[in-house]
């Protein structure tokens, strides 16, 4: 296991982009993980339908040891911003998005560039394969010395990490998942309905016997959320979990039909986020100003 050089903690904004301190540099810069692509674009199909399940672990365990984590999105069945005949990481269901909150209007960085560090600090024991956060991005295949370099994609990244893990790492097959990194309380309590063998409702597993179920099992009925991962097989909801704007417009816009495609860019930060197209449409009709 690699030394800890980064923390959790955090204190006043400084100005970006992300900057590696040296010490964790060099331990970052001594490892190397191969890069899984997510393969070419072929629509829905090709879908993996769920966060896959280390990549719902380590979810879980950033929030609960990442106090300035505002919320995580994950799963989306989309292109590649960047290379649209490719199909986004997303859609695998092998990539977070860490979102930190904004400082004005710039990007919190002795709050995210925390959390960057410790993930590429343990890039081989986890499986992280790739970072993007504020203007920069780190590969874990490139070799020694040119890992990191800036990053120019349509969107600075400047809310929110983008990683990406390897197949092994989301198949739980690393050895951060077997070791004794994570602490219990990274893996929230779940019913026994989330229990191997068990029976549950057949929306989600984790929101047996909630004061919200049936009204999340009526999104799920029609359409309109498809949950936020799978444990032991079985889907579900996270019910406890905050929405992002993005996820909020991505809901209004699936319950009221709106059209979101060929609409205007209507803000500077939302490109390339899973919520572009639901939030140009929400602008174009009325909705949101920004």
């Amino acid at each position: 296991m690699t030394e800890d050089v980064g923390s959790t903690s955090w204190e006043a904004a400084h100005p970006g982009p992300w900057d590696i301190p040296s010490d964790t540099r060099a331990i970052a810069d001594a490892q190397y993980v191969a890069y899984d692509g997510a393969g070419a674009w072929v629509g829905e199909s090709g879908c993996g339908g769920s966060l896959l399940p280390g990549t719902a672990e380590l979810r879980y365990y950033l929030l609960a040891n990442f106090e300035q984590v505002s919320g995580i999105g994950g799963y989306s069945c989309r292109r590649n911003t960047g290379n649209t005949s490719q199909m986004s990481v997303h859609g695998t269901g092998r990539a977070l998005d860490i979102f930190i909150p904004l400082d004005g209007s710039s990007a919190d960085n002795d709050a995210g560039d925390v959390v960057a560090n410790w993930l590429i600090e343990h890039t081989e024991e986890i499986g992280v394969q790739y970072v993007i956060w504020d203007q920069w991005q780190w590969v874990a295949a490139r070799s020694s010395g040119d890992k990191d370099r800036m990053y120019t994609g349509p969107h600075p990244h400047h809310d929110h990490l983008h990683i990406e893990l390897t197949e092994e790492a989301a198949d739980r097959r690393t050895a951060w998942f077997t070791g004794p990194m994570a602490p219990p309380a990274s893996e929230p309590t779940l019913p026994a309905s989330c229990d191997a063998g068990t029976a549950y409702d057949p929306q989600f597993c984790d929101d047996d016997g909630h004061w919200a179920e049936n009204a999340i099992n009526y999104l799920h009925d029609n359409g309109l959320t498809y949950g936020c991962g799978e444990v032991n097989g079985k889907p579900r909801f996270c019910p406890e979990d905050t929405a992002t704007r993005g996820q909020a417009i991505v809901f209004i816009a699936r319950a009221s039909e709106m059209p979101t495609s060929g609409h205007p860019d209507a803000f500077d930060d939302d490109d390339g986020h899973f919520a572009e197209n639901a939030l140009n449409g929400a602008a174009a009709y009325g909705v949101i100003n920004g």
